[in-house]
């Protein structure tokens, strides 16, 4: 009984101090924190969308730790990894497992992967196939004007 007191008075005391910051507020400040956040949040998607995602060339397959196939993006097979115990399908510039055989299958489930800097991971077999771009050798990241 006392615990439940003392929880509804924290409770009555956070909600009253929102009351009386929002209260604080004038309505310019209402809009300018919510334009703000609008922005902030949708800047996190439209970078991850467009700016940072680029198409991979190669396929690195590595097992244990260790590169065992670079292949090219660009070449429809399909290759048997780490002793037929995951078999990966590259086709028209994507790469995905197609079987594996460990329980849950998450690696196959995952589906298509085609831009750079993506990976699929079986864990259980220490399988990881993951796409890379060619090496940009220009000197600059960016050029203002």
């Amino acid at each position: 009984m006392k615990t439940e007191n003392t929880q509804s008075q924290i409770e009555n005391s956070s909600t009253s101090l929102l009351r009386v910051i929002f209260n604080l507020l004038t309505p310019a400040d209402r809009i300018l924190i919510f334009l703000a956040l609008t922005i902030s949040i949708s800047s996190i998607f439209l970078l991850k969308g467009f700016a940072l995602q680029k198409e991979g060339d190669m396929v690195i397959v590595e097992v244990g730790g260790a590169v065992v196939k670079t292949l090219p993006l660009n070449r429809n097979d399909i290759i048997d990894i780490n002793n037929g115990k995951n078999v990966i399908e590259i086709k028209d510039g994507r790469v995905r497992m197609l079987r594996a055989t460990c329980r849950d299958k998450i690696c196959v489930k995952q589906g298509w992967i085609k831009n750079s800097g993506e990976a699929i991971i079986c864990v259980p077999n220490r399988v990881i196939v993951r796409i890379e771009g060619i090496k940009d050798n220009s000197l600059y990241d960016a050029i203002t004007g």
